[in-house]
């Protein structure tokens, strides 16, 4: 077996490996929204903040990096499937490539959306710590107008963060699609 054959004959496992991670991490991206604002929300206390900030920080840490080497994985299936002779593989190459550019929208999307409500968030909480000193720290109640505030940049951010998460349910669709 030639080595473009070996290559090409794991394609289908890459494809699933990319199905699998993309749901794994849509399934965190939707999570956030489902179950974790839902209880940041109910939580009055200046705490709600950094709790916000630390999920992010997670999400930074996992979503990004993930999303980012899934997208350049579907870009080499992509140049591999253009480049084989074979035509039941060469006329998906465009799906992938669409798949991967799909996902390479994440990326821009986050920085002109999400990222400014966390920088508001980080804002908030610093203002409110530079009021309360350091017991803010503790988690003192919030003010009414302060919490309605939140609780709006919250709403806002599990908005704008579905479009984090949809993407690669988007690119999962494709692949299974091209799949067959």
């Amino acid at each position: 077996m030639a080595l473009p054959d070996l290559v090409l004959a794991t394609v289908p496992l890459i494809q699933w490996s990319l199905i699998c991670t993309l749901l794994f991490t849509a399934g965190i991206a939707w999570s956030f929204n489902v179950f974790l604002l839902p209880i940041i929300k109910l939580n009055p206390t200046t705490t709600a903040i950094p709790q916000l900030l630390h999920i992010t920080t997670i999400g930074a840490r996992t979503l990004d990096p993930a999303n980012i080497i899934v997208a350049l994985v579907l870009v080499l299936v992509s140049v591999l499937q253009a480049v084989y002779s074979d035509f039941s593989i060469t006329t998906s190459w465009r799906v992938t490539a669409l798949a991967a550019f799909i996902l390479f929208q994440v990326a821009w999307w986050e920085r002109l959306t999400v990222f400014p409500l966390e920088r508001q968030a980080k804002a908030t909480q610093e203002r409110l710590e530079g009021a309360k000193g350091a017991e803010s720290r503790e988690g003192t109640w919030m003010k009414e107008r302060d919490r309605a505030q939140f609780s709006k940049l919250l709403s806002r951010w599990g908005l704008m963060h579905m479009g984090r998460g949809t993407p690669p349910l988007i690119a999962v669709g494709m692949l299974i699609v091209w799949r067959g």
